[in-house]
């Protein structure tokens, strides 16, 4: 394996003791791969999740009750600056 023109790709500079375990690693790796080529997976189904465990979502929405109202005047009420129903900050771009 070349490893010199991967680390060259990346812009990497390692030294020859590391540049020997990089190049030890993606052997192991690559030899890895082609093992998983020599699996028969014509029968087996695709699966998205590794569990058939589902995410319970809730409806977004807005809610317009007089609690959400009332904490959010409290919490202009707080702020040292606002404007337009909302808090003023300094800019920071």
């Amino acid at each position: 394996m070349r490893i010199e023109h991967i680390l060259k790709l990346a812009r990497i500079s390692l030294g020859n003791r590391e540049k020997k375990e990089l190049e030890e690693e993606f052997s192991s790796i690559l030899n890895f791969v082609e093992k998983l080529k020599e699996l028969e997976i014509k029968n087996v189904k695709p699966m998205t999740y590794p569990t058939d465990l589902k995410n319970i979502l809730r409806k977004d929405g807005i809610s317009q009750t007089e609690n959400v109202s009332f904490r959010s005047q409290k919490l202009l009420d707080l702020a040292p600056q606002t404007k337009a129903r909302s808090i003023k900050t300094k800019q920071i771009l």
